[in-house]
């Protein structure tokens, strides 16, 4: 618990920037209630701060943004939120909606953490080194337009960037809203052309089967995704992915700069960092 409370200390105060002048609010799942509080806690020591916690608002899944989670919101107008929950199937428009509310309609500052848990709480790397490596990385390839990507395991990917630009997620949250933990720089490729062995995790609808025990390998052609294999997961994934408009084609490149993560777990919102 003492590692937590720097964790997550070093996260509302630094990252999330919370100070006296701010409002707190956390949402937070009965699941993950020990984190939860434990952000609640650290906002108290510089803020106003507010828990809740999704289960009083209806029976999980929540699929969608209950009047009375609103009215409260409404009621206590954040300037600072942070979500701090599992993931459950089907609550998608609810977090959606969340955002919305706090980000759009009260202003407010958000940190987005579904799916954390204890291990990628520990692993988290300090604010300002993650800030100072996504800077370099973004320095090193603002002006790159290819980019040749090949591992042990099978990939070998060619990436053309083309006209778009390259966006530094550091660690510092000022304003909109941001998944923690954080560290990335990414940007939309024009072209992928190779193949991509994928031995981590996958994440969204498949985050069930956490770290994977049989890799994945996709074929790209122009953009696109136009074969997988793999076992159960890949059978899903491809399935999932074909059944929605533009499903197959790739949408994001990005290399993490989160310098606390050193292993994968199974777990996107740590291991794509």
């Amino acid at each position: 618990m003492e590692m937590w409370e720097q964790k997550v200390r070093a996260v509302v105060e630094k990252a999330m920037g919370v100070d006296r002048n701010d409002v707190f609010l956390v949402v937070g799942s009965r699941s993950r209630e020990e984190i939860a509080r434990a952000f609640w806690q650290a906002g108290k020591r510089v803020a106003t701060a507010y828990l809740t916690f999704m289960e009083d608002y209806g029976g999980r899944p929540l699929t969608e943004m209950p009047s009375a989670f609103k009215e409260y919101a409404r009621l206590v107008k954040p300037t600072v939120t942070a979500y701090v929950a599992d993931v459950q199937p089907g609550e998608l428009p609810f977090r959606k909606a969340m955002v919305d509310l706090f980000v759009t309609e009260l202003g407010a500052r958000h940190a987005h953490m579904p799916g954390i848990d204890a291990d990628v709480l520990s692993d988290m790397g300090d604010p300002e080194e993650v800030e100072r490596t996504t800077e370099f990385v973004y320095s090193r390839v603002r002006n790159a337009r290819e980019i040749h990507v090949s591992t042990a395991k099978g990939t070998e990917l060619h990436v053309e960037v083309g006209k778009w630009k390259w966006v530094p997620e550091g660690a510092y949250l000022r304003s909109g809203w941001m998944n923690i933990p954080s560290g990335e720089v990414f940007t939309t490729p024009t072209n992928v052309d190779g193949v991509a062995v994928i031995d981590g995790s996958l994440g969204g609808p498949f985050q069930r089967f956490g770290r994977l025990r049989e890799p994945v390998r996709v074929v790209i052609e122009g953009g696109e995704a136009v074969d997988m294999s793999g076992g159960p997961a890949a059978s899903e994934l491809w399935r999932y992915l074909s059944e929605r408009p533009c499903g197959p084609r790739v949408g994001e490149f990005a290399i993490g700069t989160n310098t606390g993560m050193k292993r994968i777990l199974g777990n996107l919102l740590h291991d794509e960092k």
